[in-house]
């Protein structure tokens, strides 16, 4: 029971998301400037698992505290920006 309201939610953060439509240009360079402090946190805090469930699964960004607070600290929407890094890499 529990894995169906996960992927219910999922699904409707992922649908939450994809109404916000494509990513502007301006959104593009701002993850382009930003993106590397992310991965760097990602290599130097080992966690890689939130790189792989997020290119896996956007959504999925909500699994990870400490990657919405690192997000949010950096003022943005975490679904957002792992909607933008699913796509860029």
């Amino acid at each position: 029971m529990g894995w169906a309201v996960a992927a219910v939610v999922s699904l409707l953060a992922i649908r939450a998301v994809a109404a916000e439509g494509p990513f502007t240009a301006g959104q593009l360079k701002r993850f382009l400037a930003e993106g590397v402090p992310f991965l760097e946190w990602v290599r130097t805090n080992h966690q890689e698992r939130v790189l792989e469930r997020v290119l896996e699964d956007p959504g999925s960004v909500r699994e990870f505290p400490e990657a919405m607070r690192f997000l949010e600290d950096r003022n943005w929407k975490p679904e957002r920006f792992a909607y933008i890094l699913n796509h860029v890499i």
